[in-house]
């Protein structure tokens, strides 16, 4: 190898390098879909048992208080759901952090998925209760999930476009986000 190809070899090296040192590191998706489901597992949990544990709720059982029972459920249901919001939106970082095509997708099939079950389970009869309390409760807290995580997508991705076009360029704006 003479010195006229090595020289060129080394400035296609360190243009290849100059390229590659912006593009930000992504995670393989085998990677960084368990670990996005197991931050909204555990975040969820801890939401949920931080709920549990500042409020009681008791629920009114009674035929003449109806109305007022499926308020209280409903509350119980938009309250639950926003414990978990941190959860969904910490997904939804993760997986804009992983490789895949489309993370908004990615990041609402996880929260879809570990939501779908207990609306499978939640008991039909046996209370006054009308079914469609339970399920709209339900449903809507699912969809703000699917939303939180779609913004956590694209918050990260605001933010690095953000870091990239004004903090790397004038090193004024580093470390923003």
């Amino acid at each position: 190898m003479n010195r006229a190809n090595a020289a060129h070899s080394d400035a296609d090296l360190d243009r290849y390098l100059k390229m590659n040192m912006d593009k930000p590191k992504k995670m393989r998706p085998l990677i960084g879909i368990p670990i996005a489901v197991i931050a909204l597992w555990v975040l969820g949990a801890l939401g949920t048992f931080i709920l549990i544990r500042s409020h009681h709720w008791f629920f009114l059982g009674n035929e003449d208080t109806l109305r007022l029972l499926c308020t209280e459920v409903l509350i119980f249901h938009a309250c639950y759901f926003l414990s978990h919001l941190p959860a969904a939106f910490v997904a939804g970082i993760v997986i804009s952090y992983t490789d895949v095509r489309q993370p908004c997708l990615t990041a609402a099939a996880p929260v879809m998925f570990l939501h779908i079950p207990i609306l499978a389970n939640w008991p039909i009869g046996g209370h006054p209760l009308p079914t469609w309390v339970p399920v709209v409760g339900h449903v809507t807290g699912m969809l703000i999930l699917v939303i939180s995580a779609a913004l956590g997508v694209y918050w990260l991705q605001f933010c690095d476009r953000y870091v990239t076009r004004f903090g790397r360029d004038n090193n004024r704006l580093e470390h923003t986000c």
